[in-house]
């Protein structure tokens, strides 16, 4: 799946937007869920597969995960084309 495909959920769009609009956040999904105001199942799992394509990086540490922006500059601009739709 690329950019294009992800961004057609409304959901991945949301929280991809969410980090874009913040991007020095690192959030939980219980953060994420409350920032974008989705089910927290449903954040969870289009975290991860948003994570799978590099978009979002995992920050773990023994009591908690949290999720930021990819530091890549060509998926940073991937992003800013598409969400700029």
């Amino acid at each position: 799946m690329n950019i294009k495909e992800l961004l057609k959920s409304e959901l991945h769009y949301k929280i991809l937007k969410f980090f874009k609009e913040n991007p020095s956040s690192l959030e939980t999904i219980k953060g994420i869920t409350s920032w974008i105001g989705e089910n927290k199942h449903k954040v969870k799992e289009a975290v991860d597969e948003i994570e799978k394509h590099n978009f979002l990086i995992k920050h773990e540490s023994d009591d908690v995960t949290g999720y930021g922006l990819t530091y890549d500059e060509k998926l940073i601009k991937k992003l800013d084309k598409y969400l700029k739709k």
